[in-house]
């Protein structure tokens, strides 16, 4: 699979599995707002980790700019989604409570791909030579002041 359809597919599926899971947790929204206010960015967040793990395994260089082309096409294609569905299709809804309660959870995605991307380009750290190392002996001697030589 090409990169772009790679990309597309990755970012429309970080809108679709929140969005089937907020229709299935609806109910809970009409009896109890805090804690489905609180489940969905849990959802939004495991859904952009778990995407964006196998997302990041096909790029090999320029990660934090896949990270950031990542993140800003999947936030920009759900609130693009969103704002068809909430201004013109069946959840009608005021643009500015859309934006406090909906839209600005999806600034989840570009804030952990982007940090995934910082994180992936750091060098892994280089084994240490244990060869050269002095053998394990023990636990050091602890001494309640410093030691005296005779």
């Amino acid at each position: 699979m090409s990169t772009t359809k790679r990309l597309f597919l990755f970012s429309f599926l970080l809108w679709l599995i929140p969005f089937f899971a907020g229709v299935a947790l609806y109910p809970l929204k009409e009896a109890h707002n805090p804690l489905f206010d609180t489940v969905m960015p849990l959802i939004v967040t495991f859904c952009v980790v778990v995407l964006a793990v196998p997302y990041f395994r096909g790029v090999k260089q320029r990660f934090i700019g896949a990270g950031i082309q990542f993140g800003l096409l999947a936030f920009v294609l759900a609130a693009g989604l969103d704002l068809a569905m909430v201004l013109w299709g069946p959840m009608k809804m005021p643009l500015q409570d859309y934006i406090q309660t909906t839209g600005i959870r999806y600034l989840i995605y570009p804030i952990v791909t982007i940090g995934m991307g910082l994180a992936m380009r750091r060098p892994a750290p280089a084994a240490k030579d244990t060869a050269s190392l002095p053998p394990v002996s023990g636990p050091p001697k602890i001494t309640a002041g410093p030691e005296r030589q005779p």
